[in-house]
């Protein structure tokens, strides 16, 4: 049986780093899609993997009695390399999904598309959670495949763990909860030294709110921006300490203005939220607001409008808000002429999707 599975990326609306330290924040799933495709092959005792994007067709490999995911010996460094994350999240996920070791796990192959995250005809990622997505796609793909039954909790709860696992155990798990659920969530998580925990509240928009997606022109790794997050938190505590605090209470404020259809209250705390992610750049070698973000964050504010990076910062992505029925033309031409391009990308109301 031949099928595809796709699912949404996130654009991060207002929490960032507060989230990390408990704070409620939002999330809105967006569609940009990953897609998985399975089909069947007759080796039962091989798995074959694909990636067209990274020039990979028909990579075979096999999981050992041990449940490890292992390629030929003889598969040179660099594809070794590049199929590194998929191993691991492949590895993860047959583990949760409870998949006996003692029987072949061959018979199937998968290809992942992520193209969507991207810039085009480049290997630069936008930041809209390619593998938090490519998770939760491969995840859903497995679960039919092996006919477990995998409702959308049971989904999020299991793609968490391996996307954790994967991640080297960082991030907060927002961006899976984004691709596992859809549309716009109130997030907030716990973790202990044994497991992380994801409680996830859909949310409506306030109606005469609108929000536009622009990319800065270069890509940030999260993984390095949430590590410095941390280092931040050791070698600093003080001003960790106080700003984290003031971020936790202003993302808490704008969760709560969001859901009461309170779109000024909920636009002046995003503002709130920049000034304070700038604080901590400014004070700290952690450089969430890049030039890129202080010249489009200008920008909006010139033309009435609100911005902030969407994400972990230092590239990538960054949102602006605005009020329905606002004149934004101007604003987005002065963007686009400065190479600060505003991106096609709506909110998805629909997480996974199966394609028979």
């Amino acid at each position: 049986m031949n099928f595809s599975v796709s699912a949404p990326g996130k654009m991060i609306l207002i929490g960032e780093y507060a989230v990390l330290e408990g704070a409620d924040a939002l999330v809105a799933a967006v569609d940009r899609r990953s897609v998985v495709t399975f089909g069947t092959q007759p080796d039962a005792n091989t798995i074959l993997l694909s990636s067209p994007q990274m020039h990979i067709i028909d990579l075979p490999c096999i999981r050992t009695r041990q449940g490890h995911i292992r390629f030929d010996p003889a598969l040179e460094a660099q594809t070794r390399h590049k199929m590194n994350f998929i191993a691991l999240l492949l590895k993860a996920a047959l583990d949760e999904l409870q998949v006996p070791l003692e029987k072949p796990c061959g018979g199937w192959m998968a290809s992942f598309n992520t193209d969507a995250f991207y810039v085009p005809g480049q290997p630069v990622k936008l930041g809209f959670g390619s593998s938090a997505s490519l998770t939760v796609a491969l995840i859903a793909g497995l679960g039919k495949l092996f006919k477990k039954d995998l409702p959308a909790n049971d989904l999020f709860n299991i793609s968490l763990r391996v996307h954790h696992a994967a991640q080297g155990r960082s991030g907060s798990g927002i961006d899976v909860a984004a691709c596992s659920h859809g549309g716009v969530l109130q997030y907030n998580f716990a973790r202990s030294e044994k497991e992380i925990t994801g409680r996830i509240k859909s949310i409506k928009m306030p109606d005469d709110l609108e929000i536009a997606v622009v990319y800065t022109g270069h890509s940030a790794s999260t993984r390095d921006m949430v590590s410095g997050f941390y280092e931040l938190k050791e070698l600093q505590p003080d001003l960790f300490n106080s700003t984290l605090s003031a971020m936790i209470n202003c993302s808490g404020r704008a969760v709560g203005f969001f859901g009461a259809n309170q779109t000024d209250q909920f636009m002046n705390e995003v503002d709130s939220f920049y000034q304070l992610a700038e604080q901590l750049s400014r004070n700290s070698a952690l450089p969430v607001i890049s030039p890129a973000h202080q010249a489009i964050y200008a920008i909006a504010r010139k033309h009435s409008c609100f911005y902030k990076p969407s994400g972990a910062g230092g590239g990538d992505i960054g949102t602006i808000f605005y009020r329905k029925g606002q004149e934004v033309r101007p604003l987005f031409k002065e963007l686009t002429s400065l190479n600060f391009p505003p991106l096609p990308a709506a909110i998805a109301e629909s997480g996974v999707i199966c394609h028979f």
